[in-house]
């Protein structure tokens, strides 16, 4: 049996991935991207069963309110996770999402 030659990935750089997935980050990366899904699937269909009883001229301010919901999620994740960027980030698009769906109020 032969063994298999490895071609680098690009020219002049290792043949090798240096950081291989371990199994248990993977399986956290997996079970983040479940609940970053079901943060974001969740309030869009409840806003999808609800917004067409809601009247006229109301669609922008709920999906602005519902962005707002879904980032306090994505808050709520990166605390749990510990992961500052993803923190930081949600937060102000929360802040920013709030405020305008309250001001198309």
């Amino acid at each position: 049996m032969c063994p298999v030659q490895r071609r680098p990935l690009l020219p002049g750089r290792l043949t090798e991935d240096p950081f291989p997935v371990r199994p248990q980050r993977a399986r956290n990366n997996v079970r983040l991207g479940a609940y970053a899904y079901a943060a974001r699937a969740v309030p869009v269909g409840l806003v999808a069963a609800v917004l067409p009883g809601a009247g006229p001229g109301t669609g922008v301010g709920w999906l602005l309110a519902v962005a707002a919901v879904i980032q306090a999620f994505d808050v709520a994740i990166g605390v749990w996770r510990r992961e500052a960027g993803m923190t930081i980030g949600a937060s102000s698009l929360t802040v920013i999402h709030t405020v305008t769906a309250i001001a198309l109020w």
